[in-house]
């Protein structure tokens, strides 16, 4: 997931942390990383996430180690200094909302989820009509619920994380 959606300062503390759970970005996170059925593909099928923050979050990272498990890792540049580049290099899949990060996985001929629940939220805020390209054009999967993206990435696994042809045709 990589998101700029949330916008704090460097300094947060026990009292920002509290206000960042709350947010809608932390909740839907959470409880996707939590799902049960995503939690038993993950085990099912040997497969680690990464959770790689946009750096306005990083000052919030303390809030994801609560959902941290055996199948779910988050890229602290403490503990794993991999820059976004390599990153993407050593990821089969990307789950992203906006970010263009998705092209260089796309170029790659890497499978892209997009998960853009908050889309008409997310136009409001920056005062715009549109994203500029319309879901249909994207050669990706959108989802906008957690029962989407879980199947999305469920056949992304069984394809053995290669693109579909339409997405490679794109």
């Amino acid at each position: 997931f990589d998101s700029s959606v949330w916008n704090q300062s460097e300094d947060v503390g026990d009292d920002q942390i509290a206000e960042f759970k709350k947010s809608s970005y932390y909740r839907t996170t959470a409880e996707i990383l939590s799902n049960e059925k995503l939690i038993s593909l993950l085990s099912s099928e040997s497969i680690t996430i990464t959770l790689k923050l946009h750096f306005r979050l990083m000052p919030f990272i303390g809030a994801f180690r609560d959902i941290e498990n055996d199948f779910l890792t988050i890229a602290d540049p403490e503990t794993d200094p991999r820059p976004i580049s390599q990153l993407l290099r050593d990821a089969a899949v990307l789950i992203t909302d906006y970010s263009s990060i998705m092209w260089d996985m796309m170029y790659m001929e890497k499978p892209v989820i997009c998960f853009q629940n908050d889309k008409p939220e997310m136009l409001g805020e920056r005062r715009i009509e549109n994203y500029g390209i319309a879901n249909q054009d994207l050669p990706f999967p959108v989802c906008q619920q957690a029962s989407q993206l879980l199947e999305s990435l469920e056949k992304i696994i069984l394809r053995d994380y290669c693109c579909s042809k339409h997405e490679i045709a794109q």
